[in-house]
């Protein structure tokens, strides 16, 4: 299997498309349990798709251009798991292959090779949530092309053209998951590190991360969202209030084999490897991108096992890095077809049940396994819902009425009355969407309705349950 993609051609290039559809086969076959972020991510793609703004009628924390891919996979197919299943393989194929183009283009092995596509593809492959379609995976296509050009100016020397498209490149990444706006600073270390930029360059690095931010805000400022932009995207990032889909456990497990592969790596290239001052440079060129993965990784609000994906293309690397060196062809096929089973038993067994039977890991924080909706005391499907709290089962077969879908966010409006600009606020927002079922976990409409008699003369409530429902 290795040595068959050391070499470049059309028929191993449909073979890495095979391969992606061999390991997600039984994702295909058997299906998987809806994700908490993706009942999220699905709530939005339907609200923008009837219309909405995102930040302006959906509160939430999803970056501008992710929400935007929501609304596009909404319209192919709505509420569709699968259509973010497909859309997500299509990434993971695009970017092997164009990892694999950064790589032989910028002759970081002195080969052509497919070794990167197919590590690429295994490692997307090392956790059911990373067979979805998350923000940090569709913007780990603009990082990949931001290390093109980095490596670029390695061996072309810096020019502005290329400092600005990598700041670009990185910027664009930011707007499908904001954490990856950190790259900016792993381009300034690593320029600085192995070329020699002035300080022009790295002023024009910073214009070219900031101008999707700057092209973004301007849209929201002309749909009169602006500020909602800033409270939605920005500050939940200084307030850190975190909501855990997965444990530090979790994490572990999952990248035990992959970490493995990586210290097996260093050891070749430290012991037997013979590379030009370029190829060490390019090593550690993705050391220092490791670095900034784990800081990105710890920036973030909503812990998940599919944040991981930012340090697929660092696995993939030094993976490739690994079997490109290893010239005993025995250990080298037969180390290969352990680490790749060892990985698929890790995801497969815990997503079906078939290993870790003793709970060492807990699946319930992260995939919908009920409708809480059935157990409520009347019946609710189809409806327009609004649940004000943290519980997002309610959602599974019903729509988001206003825009409160963040309790995180919702908060800050519904729990402070005493500013009339937020009654006012709420208001509005109930006025344009107004549910068919209020569902109060947090026992604040008691209060709204006092402030609001519109709304109080509206709703029924459901006996003595905080459950609220329209006349």
């Amino acid at each position: 299997m290795v040595n068959f993609f050391k070499i470049v051609d059309p028929l191993r290039v449909g073979l890495i498309l095979v391969i992606l559809f061999l390991i997600r086969l039984p994702v295909i076959i058997n299906g998987y349990p809806l994700l908490y972020p993706e009942l999220n991510w699905l709530l939005i793609g339907e609200k923008l798709h009837d219309g909405f703004t995102m930040y302006k009628d959906v509160w939430h924390t999803t970056e501008p251009w992710s929400a935007w891919m929501y609304f596009f996979t909404d319209i192919i197919s709505s509420r569709s798991q699968w259509a973010l299943f497909i859309i997500s393989s299509l990434f993971v194929l695009v970017q092997s292959l164009l990892f694999t183009y950064v790589i032989n283009i910028n002759q970081v092995f002195g080969e052509r090779t497919l070794l990167p596509a197919l590590f690429y593809v295994i490692f997307s492959t090392l956790f059911v949530d990373f067979f979805t379609l998350s923000p940090v995976l569709m913007g780990m296509t603009f990082i990949l092309l931001a290390v093109h050009f980095i490596l670029l100016q390695y061996r072309h020397g810096n020019t502005q053209e290329m400092t600005f498209y990598c700041g670009l490149m990185i910027g664009c990444a930011s707007m499908f998951y904001l954490p990856l706006f950190l790259f900016l600073f792993f381009a300034v270390v690593v320029l600085s590190l192995f070329t020699l930029p002035k300080l022009r360059d790295h002023f024009i690095l910073l214009v070219g991360g900031l101008f999707p931010i700057v092209v973004t805000a301007v849209y929201y400022f002309v749909n009169d969202s602006l500020e909602l932009f800033y409270l939605n995207l920005i500050v939940p990032y200084f307030d850190r209030e975190t909501l855990i889909f997965a444990d530090f456990q979790l994490h572990v497990l999952v990248l035990v084999i992959p970490a493995l592969m990586v210290a097996t790596s260093f050891f070749f290239i430290s012991n037997f490897s013979n590379y030009i001052n370029y190829q060490y440079n390019c090593i550690k060129t993705i050391i220092v991108y490791l670095v900034f993965a784990l800081i990105v990784l710890l920036l973030a609000i909503d812990v998940a096992v599919f944040q991981l994906f930012v340090f697929v293309p660092a696995f993939s690397f030094f993976s490739s890095h690994l079997y490109h060196l290893v010239r005993n062809t025995w250990f080298r096929e037969v180390s290969f077809w352990v680490f790749t089973g060892f990985m698929l038993l890790i995801n497969y067994g815990i997503l079906f049940g078939s290993a870790f039977k003793k709970k060492q890991v807990e699946m319930q924080q992260m995939m919908m396994v009920t409708d809480k909706s059935r157990t409520l005391p009347l019946e609710i499907a189809n409806k327009k819902l609004l649940v004000i709290g943290e519980d997002m089962d309610y959602y599974k077969n019903n729509s988001l009425a206003t825009p409160y879908l963040d309790w995180r966010l919702a908060k800050r409006e519904l729990s402070d009355l005493n500013n009339y600009e937020n009654v006012s606020n709420i208001y509005e927002n109930f006025r344009k969407d107004l549910p068919d079922i209020i569902i109060d976990e947090k026992k604040v409409m008691g209060n709204i309705f006092n402030r609001i008699p519109f709304l109080k003369e509206s709703y029924l409530r459901v006996g003595k349950t905080d459950i609220y429902t329209r006349k």
